[in-house]
């Protein structure tokens, strides 16, 4: 895009909500409120409109693209006034040239991704909300899962099967050689959201049923669906991977799991040949994970590049699509946008380590 003003304008823009109030320090944007006038800076912030953050850019590539930041909690996006902050977000975007907008976090979610923006969109700004590439990036850290333990056909569990990244991720998976498990809120709406196929797919509304498998794909955090180590007896070793956001297994919680054979890692990140943040300090879009690649980015963040690069103009809103999973596969691959491997160890002959904990 050329340039206005002697600046670079953006082609893209991604919105995205504070994780706790410690991000606040973490983001020049936020931080310059310190000792600006009295009282405590944070509260006065978090009551404050969304901002722009960050600008990003990618090595080896042109485009650039700008953080918006609403400064609100998750809670405070998804039951408070998120709806209306998410909305200002992206006319904050589109003021300043983005012409794709992308969603992050909860943001999708509050706006039941993106379908109520629609109606307000300016007729030349593509909304998505990154769930298509987000269940491809799932798609190939469930086969890495696999090949980690060894499995010749594993079984995976597929927690949040109904969901906006959950029913597209059943679709891709149910053509690999797997074994699937889609655990949703009752078996028949697992029934229901499930890929056409049956061959080799089971159903369940039991979240204890996670017990069976050898990979489970987390892709809900909800309240009845948190796992816990007493979901897992110990006697083999599993992989989780956690795509929840926020996460269904907090970072302090995984030395549990660990001691019943569990393996709990973050997916759905990828390399796109080194992201720059101007205004971040990389902990920020790591999400905590102390095990993210560096200059890596999450799926939903890659997928809105994906579409200002290659002038996809449709919006990619609602639940996942898994069509345009694989066509975002091709163009991510066009690209040299791959899906970091999981900071998994390399497995012993029949997938058990000698060095895992039991019970």
């Amino acid at each position: 895009m050329a340039p206005r003003g002697g600046h670079r304008v953006p082609w893209f823009a991604f919105v995205i909500h504070l994780r706790s109030r410690s991000d606040l320090d973490k983001w020049s944007a936020t931080a310059k409120a310190k000792g600006a006038e009295a009282g405590d800076w944070r509260d006065r912030v978090l009551r404050g409109p969304p901002l722009h953050a960050s600008t990003f850019s990618f090595r080896s590539s042109p485009v650039i693209g700008d953080l918006i930041v609403i400064p609100r909690l998750p809670e405070d996006v998804i039951y408070g006034e998120g709806p209306r902050l998410v909305a200002r977000a992206v006319e904050i975007a589109y003021a300043r040239g983005a012409r794709v907008v992308g969603l992050g976090g909860l943001t999708a979610p509050a706006t039941r991704g993106g379908t109520t923006l629609l109606p307000s969109l300016p007729p030349d700004l593509t909304l998505t909300n990154g769930n298509s590439f987000t269940a491809a990036a799932v798609r190939a850290n469930v086969l890495d899962a696999s090949k980690y333990l060894g499995c010749r056909r594993p079984l995976v569990a597929i927690l949040g099967s109904t969901g906006s990244v959950g029913v597209a991720a059943s679709q891709l998976l149910s053509e690999d050689d797997v074994d699937l498990l889609l655990i949703g809120r009752s078996t028949e709406r697992a029934r229901r959201a499930g890929p056409a196929a049956t061959k080799r797919i089971r159903y369940s509304g039991e979240l204890a049923d996670v017990a069976e498998a050898d990979v489970v794909l987390v892709l809900t955090s909800g309240a009845n669906a948190e796992l816990k180590p007493e979901h897992f007896d110990g006697a083999r070793e599993r992989v989780v991977v956690d795509i929840a956001q926020p996460a269904n297994i907090a970072l302090d919680r995984r030395e549990g799991f660990r001691r019943r054979r569990v393996r709990v890692v973050r997916g759905g990140w990828v390399q796109m040949s080194g992201a720059i943040s101007s205004h971040a300090h990389e902990e920020v879009m790591a999400d905590g994970e102390p095990d993210a690649v560096p200059g890596s980015a999450p799926a939903c963040l890659a997928e809105t590049c994906l579409f200002a690069t290659d002038g996809i103009r449709e919006h990619a809103v609602g639940p996942g699509s898994a069509d345009l999973a694989r066509l975002l596969e091709r163009i991510a691959k066009r690209r040299g946008v791959q899906v970091c491997p999981l900071p998994l160890e390399a497995a012993e002959p029949g997938g058990l380590r000698s060095d895992a904990v039991g019970v």
